[in-house]
Formats: structure tokens, C-alpha cells, sequence
């Protein structure tokens, strides 16, 4: 569970910890004692009558205390259970409850005067690392490979990012977020939003790669916290605490004190405070038990912890996926990458069946590549019919019928049948789940003319004619897109506003896949793949994908995501952007003709600068980049230049990679969200967003800032 930073209240802590049935841990403050009970003995901590039990690390060695420091700040101390002498290690400074990591030995807890950042206390000290500038509600994924955390005071939104804290984008910047938490099976996101006009909190979960949304409760706080199965979520509506089912928004009051924070023992019982005293709360019974030890009826708060292992099973989300026959293998993993110039995919796959109903469930994943025939369909759910590449996203998860006896070869082993997992609801809007299913030819292709408004795709000026569905090959396949010439490095502007995924195949094919809110898709195929002046396929992402943009990031309409360029097999023609446009929500992939000639054309690509009324003064310039490189003993950024801004607001986006060095000296450093709130200069590491304010300079020397603005990402 998770206290968030913006409410001001007092409640009690909890957490629980079992392995198995061998071992349960408790902490518990009854008066002016804080105890320890491990396994019915129970330890005395010192020196700790201020302090009250907050979390467990995830091996129950680690107990962190807290210390109201100012409403919603803490000043936390940690004991070393294992230790016996329970003697606690004080960390200065003001911290947001912590949330663990898996490895037990690391917790990320926002400060008041670093941002986000991560606690190692496996050492003689406990030692703190910088992660992101600002954010509150820190939750690691099951795995430890990636933390979501929600905006500042003011910055909107529901962000992630990897464990190292580089590159964070936000999942859902339409709302302002107070808590989230990660679902035990790591494939959702239950989250807390305030509505300040509504003034009301509203219980969410989406999918963990940002795709749609279910509100499933009004809420009146921002603790929530999973059951261990993943399908129910505790938390508190109308002055009491509940129970909430993911599936169906029912609710089931608890009847436990409304100040206290109860916490789950397990799936089927609830730890919490009633009168005073410790109970547990059966839910399939509704009975509560009061718990032997501790049994004083002056019990403030108490810590439990539940340990790794959870109980029960999650429920699948391909028992729709039929078994396979002979010839035949069914596979479940994760997409790596795809190339949508010939639909094949590379898997992670942790799941086997044979035709004999035996399922290997793997210790480690095994890669396959894998192609989409004409005739391969999808199966389940509402995007039934035929199946394409674009129904895939890296990262997702998928169940597929391969044809071929085994999985983990060399082969690329042909799809027969997919299902892909519609864990939430749609994210499309009402009005493009008014467009039915469409008729669909052999090879996924509608005929259907539709006119999506679009800005074109390339910038500056491009030749095209219409060459839909022509011959290629020698008539082993029909064209898909449209191919817009235009030279290399001619920058690729987001056609409307969207999510972007960046793919690169074995092959050194290059795409980029961007998907609107309302359902359409498209595809620009052929991404430059060489460094500029060459033809040597060695360009790499750099000179590839827009700058500082990760997998997965909201564009806007005209901003840069990309170059054209002749990866794939346009490498023997003249370079080009093939354009695609598909149809989630009716299927198909659909002509793009009639939208391109009605598209709005623009010369150069559309610059969203953050913080857009931070100017620099007259006779200077405002570098925005991501960082590369610190160079610490010369004081020295290396930094990939994103955009620049002038004194008079006008913000240029720049679409000729290059990277720019930043001397910072005793320039201040702030919150590109909020100038008024100073950070360290220790916080700006690789993959910082910076804006630096200085005279440019002339050559390549670099520029002596005058003051730093960073920021959680490009856009922020």
C-alpha cells in the first residue's frame, strides 16, 4: 500500500508476511513499544517510541520505520531483523513511504529534495541514488524491471520507467494521479485519480503498457492494495474500508475502523484494526477473528508482511486459445520485435504445449521467430478474424498456434492461429466503435474507402501516386501502403495524436507503428537504418527514431518521431516511406490514398516544448536534450539535443542528430514542471531530460549554463 504525498492524514500501517505456512512476521506499536513478532517471539525494538512500522522488504529481513516529519513526509529509520540487536539506521532528509524491490535489498521512495530515488541497504550505509527528478507512489513491477510512479504536484499523469529510472513516459496524462500499484501478475496498473473539479477519487486499472482503462470504484483515499491473486483490490469508499473485484466492480464492505490501513493476508482474509484490536477478516464469511498476539486494545499501528510466494492462481488470459493438433505447437510469451514488411516476429516464449495436452512452462524463455501466412487468424475476445502484424505490440503478451513440432529452432515456424490477450477495455472512443467488422480479403486487405484526417506523414515536399494493392514480387503479394519519396533524413511526423512504438528486425529493416486513441493505426515502413552520406545499414536508432522519444511515448499531431530512409527491401530502390493504415477496432488494413490527399502538409516538424513560458533571457539560447553522458570530473553533460527555444518562445525541433556539451559549473538546478522547486545537480544522470540556459556557443565548445531545468521526460 501507498500513502500518497498530496493527503494529510493519520492511519495506521500494514503489511503481512508468510512463506508458506514456516514463517509469519509482524510489527506492531502499542503505546510507546514497537515490537517484532517472528514466529510467536517476539523482540523489542529501541530507541523507537517516536517511530511506527511502515513496510517489509520483500525477504522480511528489512523493517523501515517512519517518523512524521510534516504531513505526508516521513523521516525513516531502518532495522535489520536478522541482525537481533533491532538497533535502527536513521535516513536524513523527508521520504514518501517506500515501495521494495523484489531483490529485497533496494526500495524507491520519493524525497522531498531529490525526486524519486533508490536505497540500497545491503551495505555498512544505506546509500541513496537519483532516479527520476520528481514523483510521488513508487511501485515496483513484480520482476524489478520496471517502477510506475505518478506525476508531481505539477506534472499530470501515470509514468514508467525502467529500474534505472532513464527514459520515463507517461501511460495516461489526461488525468491527475495520487497513488498506484502494480498487480501481482505485473500485467495491470490500479491507480488513484483526483478530479479537482469534481473533487471526487476515482479507483482505475489499465493494462500495464497504458492500453485502456476501467474505473471500477468512487473512492475517498488514495491507499489501494492488491489481493495476492491479482483479482480485487482493497480500498476505501464512502468512509470505509472494501473489497472491490477487478471483473465485475463489486464491492463488499469490511467494517474496520476508517482510519486504520488494513492490508491483505492472504486472497481470502484481510488483516485490520476493529476497536482497537487486531483482527482478521474472512471474506468468503464476512467473520473477523481477533488475532491472539498482540491482543492490547491499545494497538496504534502494525506492519505485517506476505512474503513472495502467492497464494492461489491468476486467472489465464488465453483460456479462450484451443490445444494444438498434430503438426501443430501452442506457444504463450512476449513479442521482442517485429518487421512489418514481411510479418514476423521474434518471441520470448516461458510456455509449450504439445499435441499430447503436455504443457513445459520454461525456467528460462526460449526465442522463436515466427511469420503470419494469409490464413492465419486471431481468435478470442472481439478482434476476431483475420490476423496481422499490427495487431502485435512489443512487450505484449500472446498465445500462438505454430505450425512445426517444436518450439526454440532456427525455423521461422508459420502462425496458424493467435490470441492476444484484451485484458481491459478498449481504449477507443465511442465513435469508432460504431465502425463494424469489415469484410476482409485473403491477405487481411479491406475495401472499404474511409478518409481518417491525418497530417502527412512526411515533411517537406514528397512525390506519390496511388499504388495500392500493385503487383510485388512477381505477384506473390500485393502492396499495402503507399510509398512516399522523399530523401534520407527527411524527418517522419506523427500523423495524428497517438501512442509510438519504434520495431527493428533481424534483417535491419526499420519501422515505426503509431496508434490513435480511436482505434486506426499506421505503419511507416523503411525507417533509416544508415549513417547520413553512407548506404552502410549502420545508422542504429540514432539516425533512425526521433531523439529522447522511447517505445511507447504519447506524440503529438507534426511532432518528429522518425527518418525516412530505404531499410528492409527498399535498400535496392530509391528511399521512401512506406505508409500503412489499419483499422483496429473494424480490422483490415485499408487504402490511405483518400486520406493522404485530403492530409494537411507541413515543411518542418512540430516542436511540443516543455515548459514553453521557461524563456531564455535575450542573447541566449535553451538547449532541450536527453543526457548521454557525465562527464563528472570536468563537469561536463554530454547531451543528444532534442529542440532548441528562443527568448521569444519560438521552439524548433531539431532533426539533425547531434549532440551538444553542457558545462554546468554552480548553475542552479530546478524542475522543468515547476522552476521554483531547486534539485541537485546530482540528480541529472544518462537518460536525464534537461533544458540548459546559455550564450550558444560558436563551435563545439560547450555551453556554460547558467541554470538546468530536467524533467521526467521529453514532453514534461
Amino acid at each position: 500500500m501507498r500513502v500518497p504525498l498530496r493527503v494529510v492524514a493519520t492511519f495506521v500501517a500494514a503489511a503481512f508476511c508468510s512463506f508458506g505456512e514456516a514463517q509469519s512476521v509482524m510489527a506492531y506499536k502499542a503505546g510507546d513499544k514497537l515490537a517484532v513478532l517472528r514466529n510467536g517471539s517476539e523482540s523489542t525494538v529501541p530507541d523507537a517510541s517516536e517511530f511506527i512500522p511502515l513496510s517489509w522488504s520483500s525477504d522480511a529481513r528489512w523493517l523501515v520505520l517512519g517518523k512524521a516529519a510534516k504531513p505526508g513526509w516521513w523521516s525513516l529509520a531502518l532495522v535489520d531483523t536478522a541482525s537481533g540487536t533491532l538497533s535502527p539506521r536513521i535516513l536524513d532528509g523527508a521520504y514518501s513511504r517506500p515501495a521494495w524491490a523484489p531483490d529485497g535489498r533496494t526500495f524507491v521512495a520519493a524525497s522531498e529534495q531529490a525526486g524519486l530515488v533508490k536505497v540500497d541497504v545491503a551495505g555498512s550505509e544505506p546509500k541513496s541514488t537519483p532516479l527520476v527528478p520528481s514523483g510521488l507512489s513508487p511501485s515496483w513491477s513484480p520482476n524489478g524491471g520496471r517502477i510506475a510512479f505518478v506525476g508531481g504536484e505539477k506534472s499530470a499523469g501515470l509514468w514508467v520507467a525502467p529500474a534505472n529510472g532513464a527514459s520515463a513516459h507517461d501511460l495516461d496524462a489526461s488525468r491527475t494521479y495520487e497513488s498506484v500499484s502494480w498487480s501481482p501478475d505485473g500485467r495491470a496498473l490500479a491507480a488513484v485519480s483526483y478530479d479537482k473539479k469534481a473533487k471526487s477519487r476515482r479507483l482505475t486499472v489499465l493494462a500495464a503498457s497504458g492500453k485502456g482503462a476501467k474505473e471500477l470504484i468512487v473512492v475517498d483515499h488514495s491507499l489501494l492494495s492488491w489481493s495476492p491473486n491479482g483479482q480485487a483490490i482493497l480500498c476505501r469508499s464512502k468512509k470505509q474500508w472494501g473489497i472491490v473485484r477487478v471483473a465485475d466492480k463489486s464491492w463488499k464492505g469490511l467494517g474496520l475502523e476508517p482510519d486504520s490501513a488494513p492490508d491483505w493476508e492472504d486472497s481470502q482474509s484481510v488483516l485490520g484494526v476493529e476497536k482497537g484490536k487486531l483482527v482478521r477478516i474472512a471474506l468468503q464469511t464476512g467473520l473477523s477473528t481477533a488475532l491472539a498476539s498482540p491482543s492490547t486494545t491499545n494497538l496504534a499501528c502494525f506492519a505485517c508482511y506476505r512474503g513472495l510466494v502467492l497464494d492461489g492462481k491468476f486467472a489465464s488470459p488465453f483460456g479462450a486459445m484451443p490445444q494444438p493438433e498434430m503438426g501443430q505447437v501452442r506457444v504463450e510469451g512476449t513479442v521482442e520485435s517485429i518487421d512489418l514488411e514481411d510479418g514476423t516476429l521474434k518471441l520470448n516464449v516461458w510456455s509449450v504445449t504439445t499435441p499430447d495436452h503436455m504443457e513445459l512452462n520454461l525456467a528460462q524463455p526460449i526465442a522463436q521467430w515466427v511469420s503470419i501466412p494469409p490464413g492465419a487468424v486471431r481468435v478470442g475476445g472481439k478482434q476476431r478474424g483475420a490476423l496481422q502484424a499490427t495487431d502485435f505490440l512489443q512487450e505484449g503478451e500472446v498465445s500462438l498456434i505454430l505450425r512445426g513440432a517444436r518450439a526454440g529452432t532456427h525455423d521461422v515456424l508459420p502462425v496458424e492461429a493467435a490470441l492476444i490477450p484484451e485484458l481491459l477495455v478498449s481504449s477507443a472512443t465511442d465513435a469508432s466503435l460504431n465502425r463494424t467488422g469489415r469484410a476482409l480479403e485473403y491477405d487481411g486487405v479491406c475495401m472499404d474507402t474511409v478518409v481518417v484526417p491525418l497530417l502527412f506523414p512526411v515533411a517537406g515536399k514528397v512525390n506519390w501516386s496511388d499504388s495500392f494493392l500493385a503487383s510485388r514480387d512477381g505477384g506473390a503479394r500485393r502492396h499495402h501502403g503507399q510509398d512516399l519519396m522523399a530523401p534520407k533524413m527527411r524527418p517522419l511526423v506523427a500523423a495524428f495524436d497517438g501512442t509510438v512504438h519504434f520495431n527493428r528486425s533481424k534483417a535491419g529493416h526499420n519501422t515505426i507503428t503509431l496508434k490513435s486513441d480511436d482505434g486506426w493505426t499506421v505503419v511507416y515502413m523503411h525507417v533509416n537504418n544508415d549513417t547520413p552520406g553512407t548506404d552502410d545499414g549502420q545508422g542504429g536508432p540514432r539516425f533512425a527514431f526521433a531523439p529522447g522519444l522511447p517505445t511507447g511515448a504519447r506524440v503529438v499531431r507534426g511532432q518528429l518521431i522518425g527518418f525516412c530512409g530505404d531499410s528492409g527491401n527498399a535498400e535496392s530502390t530509391a528511399p521512401h516511406c512506406h505508409f500503412e493504415l489499419h483499422d483496429d477496432v473494424g480490422g483490415g488494413v485499408l487504402n490511405a490514398a483518400p486520406s493522404l490527399s485530403g492530409a494537411e502538409h507541413i515543411d518542418s516538424p512540430l516542436y511540443p516544448a516543455p515548459a514553453p513560458t521557461w524563456l531564455p533571457r535575450e542573447g541566449e539560447v535553451r538547449w532541450d536534450g536527453q543526457v548521454t553522458k557525465v562527464d563528472a570530473e570536468r563537469g561536463v553533460l554530454v547531451v543528444e539535443l532534442i529542440g532548441t527555444v528562443d527568448p521569444r518562445g519560438g521552439a524548433v525541433a531539431n532533426t539533425s542528430p547531434r549532440q551538444v556539451y553542457v558545462r554546468l559549473g554552480e548553475c542552479p538546478c530546478c524542475l522543468r514542471s515547476d522552476p521554483a522547486q531547486s534539485r541537485s545537480l546530482n540528480v541529472v544522470q544518462v537518460g536525464s531530460y534537461i533544458s540548459a540556459f546559455g550564450k550558444e556557443p560558436s563551435g563545439p565548445e560547450a555551453m556554460s549554463a547558467r541554470s538546468i531545468g530536467i524533467g521526467l521526460s521529453l514532453s514534461e
